[in-house]
């Protein structure tokens, strides 16, 4: 009964690390987007000689290198999490799991 518990609360686990990546990379994809789009609106700003302010690109290109690691950083816990789950849930699902509480049991 233990097992069966714990397959349905490992697997809702599971699927929500599952979204939540799915998420992370929607997250980077619009990031990229948007970066692309900035840049872009800059670069006509400064074409039609309009810029009123410096910008510097090469500390745009650090922040954005520090931002992108920190989400990967988030990213490579959730993935340790996931493969976690993934793994005790394919040691239920093939019935290692239950072989090893009966041993356990009569041990």
């Amino acid at each position: 009964m233990k097992l069966n518990y714990d397959q349905a609360r490992f697997e809702l686990f599971a699927y929500r690390l599952t979204d939540l990546l799915n998420k992370y990379e929607s997250l980077l994809e619009l990031r990229r987007e948007t970066q692309a789009l900035f840049f872009e609106l800059l670069d006509k700003i400064d074409e039609n000689q309009l810029s009123a302010i410096d910008v510097s690109y090469e500390k745009f290109g650090r922040n954005r290198q520090i931002e992108e690691d920190y989400i990967n950083e988030e990213v490579n816990i959730i993935r340790e999490y996931k493969f976690g789950f993934d793994e005790a849930l394919a040691l239920i699902y093939d019935g290692t799991a239950e072989r090893l509480l009966i041993d356990e049991e009569n041990w």
